[in-house]
C-alpha cells in the first residue's frame, strides 16, 4: 500500500509539473504586429460639462408626529426648470408610492429657488428609491 500511494503521488507530481510548464509558454507575436496601445484623452479633448443646475437634498423627518419623506428642489440657473419626481419608500410598515411635477423658477445670478415635496409614509425610516428628470421650459 505504501508504495501504490507513492507511486501515486510521484505520478501527481509529474502532471503538475507537466501541466506548469505549459502555463510558462509566452506566445509569439507575429511579425509586424504590436498589441494596440492605449488611448490617451487630451485635456482638450475632454467635452465640457454644463453645469448642474438642479440639486436635491432628501430624507426622512418627522413633521409633528406625523413622519415623511422630503424632497428639496434647487434651481441655481436662470431658466425655469420643469421636474418629474417619483419616489418609492420601503418601511416596516409596508411601502409607500409618490410622483410629482414641480416647477422651479429662474434663479437670479448667485442666488437658488427652492420648492419642497413631503410623502407621507408609515414609519419615519426605510429605504427610498428617488428617480427625478428636469427639463427647460
Amino acid at each position: 500500500m505504501l508504495i501504490r500511494s507513492s507511486s501515486a503521488l510521484l505520478g501527481l507530481s509529474l502532471a503538475v509539473g507537466v501541466c506548469s510548464q505549459a502555463f510558462a509558454v509566452t506566445p509569439e507575436v507575429p511579425d509586424g504586429q504590436e498589441p494596440p496601445a492605449e488611448k490617451s484623452e487630451k485635456p482638450s479633448d475632454t467635452k465640457k460639462e454644463e453645469p448642474k443646475c438642479v440639486t436635491n437634498q432628501t430624507g426622512f423627518k418627522q413633521v409633528g408626529d406625523k413622519p415623511v419623506f422630503e424632497v428639496a428642489l434647487e434651481n441655481s440657473c436662470d431658466v425655469r426648470l420643469k421636474c418629474t419626481i417619483d419616489i418609492y419608500v420601503l418601511g416596516a410598515k409596508g411601502p409607500v408610492q409618490g410622483h410629482t411635477t414641480m416647477v422651479l423658477g429662474p434663479a437670479a445670478k448667485g442666488q437658488t429657488t427652492r420648492k419642497v415635496y413631503a410623502l407621507k409614509v408609515k414609519s419615519a425610516g426605510g429605504m427610498a428609491n428617488m428617480s427625478q428628470e428636469c427639463k427647460k421650459l
